[in-house]
Order: structure tokens, then C-alpha cells, then sequence
């Protein structure tokens, strides 16, 4: 193994860009798709680590805590695996 994937991997990590182990696309839409979620915005997942990501977001909805918990069951899917949710 070279130094070069793993510099890459430091500089993704650096520029906290969207880990390519995520689709972040379909995370949106799962979110969104939550009868407790209306609306979403300031949607952002990066990597803290190597293999720890961490997802924020805006949510608005009428049901408080139900839909920060709703959030964070579906980001902790293994499908998913965020380490760190903040809604």
C-alpha cells in the first residue's frame, strides 16, 4: 500500500467532504420521507474519521422530539452507520 490513498483520505476528511460510503441522497430522502419531518435544510454529512460520519441537519416539524428521534433511528441504520447525529 501506497501513502497516496491514505493522503487522499486524510484531505477528504480535512475538507469535510461527503464520505462516498454514504449515499447521501437517499439518507435526504429517507429523512424526508419520515411522516414526522416536513421540511429539511442545512443538510450536511462528512467524515470525523476514517470510518466515523457525522450527519447535521434543519428539520422542521410539529413533533418535537418524536422527530429528532425518528432522525436518529434512521441514521443509525447499518446501512447508514452515522456515529454522531445533531438535528
Amino acid at each position: 500500500m501506497t501513502t497516496v490513498p491514505v493522503f487522499k483520505d486524510c484531505i477528504n476528511i480535512i475538507l469535510e467532504k461527503t464520505p462516498t460510503e454514504i449515499d447521501s441522497r437517499a439518507l435526504y430522502n429517507d429523512i424526508l420521507g419520515l411522516k414526522s419531518i416536513e421540511e429539511i435544510h442545512d443538510f450536511h454529512c462528512w467524515s470525523l474519521s476514517s470510518d466515523k460520519y457525522v450527519l447535521t441537519c434543519h428539520v422542521r416539524s410539529r413533533y418535537g422530539e418524536k422527530a429528532i428521534k425518528d432522525v436518529i433511528k434512521i441514521c443509525q441504520r447499518s446501512d447508514y452507520g452515522i456515529y454522531q447525529v445533531t438535528v
